[in-house]
């Protein structure tokens, strides 16, 4: 696959994440997140877990940190709802 094809289906990937994240049932939700593992998978796609942390100062300046991992967070309880995942 050429770069810029794989860089679509990465974006695709994202979007999809995005639609499982709108699912009110689990089991859909979870559905999803199987089909898009699969697809990544089968185009050796890597999983990226974010975590995001904001800090407001007191003068209303607002610093935002985002942190990309492959695996999930050392403090992460698999039974809670991943962090958002990006491919």
């Amino acid at each position: 696959m050429n770069p810029e094809t794989k860089q679509h289906l990465e974006a695709l990937l994202n979007m999809a994440v995005q639609v499982a994240e709108l699912q009110y049932d689990d089991t859909a939700r979870e559905n999803m997140y199987a089909i898009i593992e699969s697809v990544a998978e089968e185009f050796d796609i890597p999983r990226l877990y974010i975590e995001t942390e904001q800090e407001t100062l007191e003068d209303g300046t607002t610093h935002i940190t985002v942190k990309t991992q492959e695996e999930p967070p050392e403090d992460w309880d698999e039974d809670e709802e991943p962090p958002t995942t990006v491919h």
